[in-house]
């Protein structure tokens, strides 16, 4: 089996981190595309790759800029607002994806929250709240190779 490529090992951290968060306990942490929340689970968090791209090479290292997207959603029901619950999801995220260095992941330059946030919300038999944040994460691979640098 060969190794990972550098994104879905860095994907894979970001994923570790958030699922260690006490906080999390309960919660439905998942890879890749979302899932319609189960009628025991109220909260689910999804964390997805949205693209990469290449930069410049430097002593045999390319350096990369990838976008990681995490959707928090949540059901609540009175007297806790949904935008209440997940609200609390994007604390804990915002932190723990934030927590991922070099020193987790040593082919990490750095990560940081994109601009925007995103929130919506539905009314249905119990109400729903979702929230969608991106980050990027400046990392690198061997040069001519998707292995992470190391």
């Amino acid at each position: 089996m060969t190794s990972p490529t550098a994104f879905y090992g860095l994907l894979s951290v970001v994923h570790g981190s958030i699922i260690a968060a006490p906080e999390m306990a309960g919660v439905l942490v998942s890879l890749g595309r979302r899932r319609p929340l189960s009628r025991d689970g109220d909260k689910a968090v999804f964390i997805a790759l949205d693209g990469s791209q290449a930069g410049r090479v430097v002593n045999g290292a390319m350096d990369w800029s990838t976008r990681i997207v995490v959707e928090c959603i949540a059901r609540a029901a009175a007297p806790q607002s949904p935008e209440s619950a997940v609200d609390e999801l994007l604390h804990v995220v915002h932190a723990k994806v934030l927590a991922v260095n070099q020193a987790i992941y040593p082919s990490l330059i750095d990560i940081a929250p994109s601009p925007d946030i995103d929130w919506d919300s539905e009314d249905l038999d119990t109400n729903i709240a979702r929230v969608r944040i991106a980050f990027t994460a400046n990392h690198r691979t061997q040069e001519q190779s998707l292995t992470a640098w190391e």
